[in-house]
């Protein structure tokens, strides 16, 4: 039996290699800025945790003079000024690296809650922190920034003990 000799395909093999490698070095690099993201987006979030508890804090510790608003105190009652408790929030955020209007962040504080199951309640604290996130090497795809946006909201209200059930 004799063999056909068939046309020799010299170099289909690097043409193969070559689109196969370009498509493995895309997947790679969107791999790697979305690792990235997810991580800005984990360090926002206990940020923004962070700061909603230290809010809500300091709205249990003056509840007695501000009711649960960052108002100022009551007539008659000493207690942190009106917006002390935002701005407190404010730098609990930036303590943790996100200070608002440095690098693209921005940290919003609503004393009470302006969206969510908690909408207008008193005694609680909303911290909503949105980020730039810089590409790498998924900037050929896309050249704009990502923004990552955590959302956490706390609660700074005590429980009256008589409510906490019982304690045989």
């Amino acid at each position: 039996m004799l063999l056909i000799h068939a046309q020799r395909r010299e170099g289909t093999v690097v043409v193969a290699v070559g689109a196969c490698l370009i498509g493995m070095l895309a997947v790679l690099a969107l791999s790697l800025d979305g690792g990235l993201l997810l991580n800005k987006r984990r360090q926002a979030q206990a940020a923004a945790d962070a700061a909603a508890l230290a809010g809500a804090c300091e709205l249990y510790k003056s509840w007695w003079a501000n009711k649960g608003l960052d108002a100022g105190p009551k007539p008659g009652y000493t207690g942190p000024a009106a917006g002390t408790i935002a701005q407190f929030v404010k730098d609990m955020a930036k303590q943790n690296g996100f200070e608002d209007g440095v690098n693209g962040v921005s940290v919003e504080v609503h004393i009470p809650p302006t969206s969510g199951p908690f909408t207008g309640m008193l005694g609680h604290c909303e911290v909503k922190i949105s980020c730039e996130q810089r590409r790498y090497f998924s900037r050929v795809f896309d050249p704009h920034r990502m923004c990552p946006s955590v959302l956490a909201r706390s609660l700074g209200v005590g429980t009256p003990r008589s409510t906490m059930g019982s304690s045989s």
